[in-house]
């Protein structure tokens, strides 16, 4: 134990603790952005604590429950389409909806909306148990249904086998008696993937720290030659990475159930799992606290096994970077087998005892499956369960007795033709040195690759108020004239029996139309202003872009200046006749990276737009659009359009050109990241939240008390809208910005 304790000593003696700390609280802080929409209001929480105590006392009934819900939701709509248009409802309907509620705390609209909300919720919760109870006492007759079907009849067929398993197995969960439960809190913990992405990471970190040093740095071998330095080092070393890899684990995942329990709540403990609609298939009687346990030793489990494979690839490799590539292919590869590979049971064996499919707890354990074993049922619990122990075994006997091989590929020196030496441009170098030697091309890459995940050219989700809006301004959608205007007020004067939202939407419809009434413009005509919205005012993509535009430019210019500076060789090249230009080379790099890291991110986003909405109706002019009323500019959509790509390409030059220039004050690139996060990362984070559209005590403090932090955030998320906004001041200091900047990291270079 003493050797097993100075080994975790020394893995945590160097920058691994810091690094840990920093990804623990970055998943703290995203695990809350991520809980946000869900953390209910004080008065939504208020309604529903005094539903579930009038359901309780009105009945044990599931249809009676439901009857009520349905009556209420029903009183409610009528409530919220009176507040809308008084004229709406019939004067029986009205008399009784003001009757009902004219002193009743639901007498507001925002009151009402929440109370929408609480009993849609509480009615899918009723419909779980209702669902449940329907499923669980047809069991035996679809079973026997299924079995007298020729094609499950066979004798020996794994279907058949199946079937009789699928019987047994849930006999053990019958006579459950369900309440409902707001299973809000589980469904938000096993849905959340960035703490396993992390805690990937932090293995990685762990396993090549603890076994690559002594290799790089000769002391294996020396170490290895002494009467103990062999298997009881290796299994000191090992017994450090599992004991160092288990404790993050644990505290990465409980931190994601200390907030949950504390902003959602996680009050049902005691109730069976399966009074929630996604753990119908659960084939054991488990607790809500159980399955949380459950889900949490079996998350932590998979961890552990995957850093048994990771040590494995760092004594083979001796920590060298071929074991980060091997490591990366093996994970890479996982995720591709549990992704595409089809939901069968005879694929199931590929799909979920790989290193990502181990770790999705939520299917093994919260989902009742069977694999197809040689025509035999094999529950997945159990099968993952075998996989992970029979692997483990191999996986700690190889790093034992693999102790001490190294295996390293040696690439050719001359891989090319040698071409005869040509003088190369400060630019080639430079970009060399930034772009290969610094293994910037890596984030590009990286970056490229989350603009393609994330493309999804398919039916966007509108709400009902947005579908009516949309399938109603195609009617009036082309020139604008007063017979158009004149229908519009026309079908708002009767609107029969349009429900709340429809007409809502034609209100909208009518206010555009007086906008464009107004407006002395020849050009101007009705257009689709959702659709324009999804371009050029869709705050959360633009400040996501953003994110992701600013992080690559830091992490990719962390070093710009570093790598010179680090043996002062800055002063050696200022010497020489070029010097000064280096300083301009990299200034190009920078505002290069920046441009082609937006076109990389609003490229991708800006087909995504096209090939959803297409181009229509963007000859009008811009000012048809009644959020560019004031534009200075009269040309058309199209046109500004076209100057938005732009916008977004300057934007990324800009961000380039400032981050250079704190990597040339802050050289030290955890500094220069710090300070970059701090100056840039935060700010956006703050309008992030800002922006999500909820109530909550975080959001009212940034829109009340930073909003000093979010106008430059929104600035340079939203540069072709909010230029336009700006005072002449406000313009002249954002153009003199860069051009200070630059002339003072010029005197830098010169003088310092």
């Amino acid at each position: 134990m003493k050797l097993t304790r100075f080994e975790l000593k020394k893995l945590f003696s160097v920058k691994t603790k810091w690094i840990l700390l920093l990804l623990f609280f970055m998943n703290a802080v995203v695990y809350y952005i991520y809980m946000i929409p869900s953390i209910p209001v004080t008065m939504e929480q208020r309604i529903k604590e005094e539903w579930r105590l009038r359901l309780a006392s009105e009945s044990n009934d599931i249809s009676r429950c439901l009857t009520l819900l349905e009556a209420e939701m029903t009183d409610i709509s009528q409530l919220n389409a009176y507040f809308i248009n008084p004229g709406y409802l019939s004067e029986e309907d009205t008399s009784r909806i003001l009757e009902k509620y004219s002193n009743s705390i639901y007498m507001d609209a925002d009151t009402a909306n929440y109370m929408m909300d609480v009993l849609i919720d509480l009615t899918e919760q009723y419909q779980a148990i209702a669902s449940y109870n329907s499923f669980i006492d047809g069991l035996d007759e679809r079973a026997d249904a299924m079995i007298n079907t020729s094609i499950f009849a066979r004798n020996n067929s794994f279907s058949k086998r199946n079937i009789e398993k699928t019987v047994k197995d849930f006999s053990r969960v019958k006579e459950l008696h369900l309440t409902p439960v707001d299973g809000t809190g589980v469904r938000l913990i096993q849905n959340y993937y960035l703490t396993d992405i992390l805690l990937l990471i932090s293995v990685g970190l762990l396993s090549f720290q603890m076994f690559g040093y002594d290799a790089k740095s000769g002391m294996a071998n020396l170490i290895q030659a002494t009467p103990r330095g062999k298997y009881r080092l290796r299994i000191s070393q090992m017994m450090a990475v599992v004991l160092a890899t288990a404790g993050i684990s644990f505290i990465f995942y409980l931190s994601n159930y200390i907030q949950t329990s504390l902003f959602i709540g996680l009050d049902f403990w005691n109730e069976p799992v399966q009074a929630m609609a996604v753990f119908r298939n659960v084939a054991y009687p488990w607790t809500l606290g159980q399955y949380l346990l459950l889900f949490l030793a079996g998350k932590v489990c998979a961890i552990l096994f995957i850093s048994l494979f990771c040590q494995l690839l760092a004594v083979l490799f001796k920590g060298d970077k071929m074991a980060w590539g091997v490591f990366g292919l093996s994970i890479a590869t996982s995720f591709l087998l549990w992704f595409l590979i089809p939901d069968t049971p005879a694929a199931k064996i590929f799909r979920y005892l790989n290193f990502v499919g181990l770790m999705d707890m939520k299917q093994i354990i919260g989902n009742y499956q069977n694999l197809n074993l040689f025509s035999f049922p094999v529950s997945l619990v159990h099968a993952a369960s075998f996989f992970i122990i029979i692997a483990s075994i191999l996986f700690i006997s190889m790093i034992l007795f693999l102790h001490g091989i190294g295996i390293h590929f040696h690439l050719p020196g001359k891989i090319f033709i040698q071409h005869p030496s040509r003088p190369k441009s400060l630019l080639y170098y430079e970009l060399y040195k930034t772009i290969l030697n610094q293994k910037v091309w890596l984030i590009g890459v990286a970056l490229l690759l989350i603009s393609i995940l994330s493309f999804d050219a398919g039916t966007n989700l509108v709400s009902r108020e947005d579908f009516f809006y949309v399938r109603n301004i195609e009617s009036f959608q082309g020139d604008y004239t007063d017979k158009k205007a004149a229908q519009i007020e026309d079908i708002l004067s009767d609107p029969g029996d349009m429900s709340s939202e429809e007409l809502n939407s034609l209100m909208r419809i009518n206010e555009q139309a007086q906008y464009l009434r107004q407006l002395s413009d020849d050009n101007a005509g009705f257009i689709n202003t959702y659709i324009m919205d999804q371009f050029f005012y869709d705050s959360m993509t633009e400040i996501t872009n953003t994110l992701w535009i600013i992080i690559a430019l830091i992490l990719s210019l962390c070093t710009l200046f570093y790598q010179d500076r680090r043996n002062q060789m800055n002063i050696l090249l200022r010497s020489t006749p070029y010097g000064k230009k280096i300083y301009w080379r990299k200034i190009c790099i920078s505002a290069g990276l920046g441009a082609l890291y937006s076109v990389i991110l609003w490229g991708f986003t800006y087909c995504e737009y096209f090939v959803r909405y297409g181009l229509t109706y963007c000859q009008y002019s811009i000012q048809s659009y009644y959020k560019f009323e004031s534009m200075p500019l009269h040309i058309s959509i199209s046109s500004y359009m076209a100057l938005t790509v732009i916008f977004r390409c300057i934007t990324g030059i800009y961000a380039g050109i400032l981050i250079a220039f704190i990597t040339q004050i802050f050289v030290n690139p955890t500094q220069n990241i710090i300070v970059g996060g701090f100056l840039f990362l935060l700010p956006l984070c703050l309008s992030y939240v800002a922006h999500m559209g909820y109530e909550n005590v975080l959001i009212t403090f940034i829109n009340q008390n930073l909003q000093f932090a979010l106008k430059p955030a929104e600035l340079i998320s939203s540069f072709q809208c909010q230029f336009w906004n700006l005072t002449s001041v406000g313009k002249i200091v954002l153009l003199i910005l860069p051009v200070c900047t630059l002339w003072t990291g010029n005197r830098l270079i010169i003088y310092k």
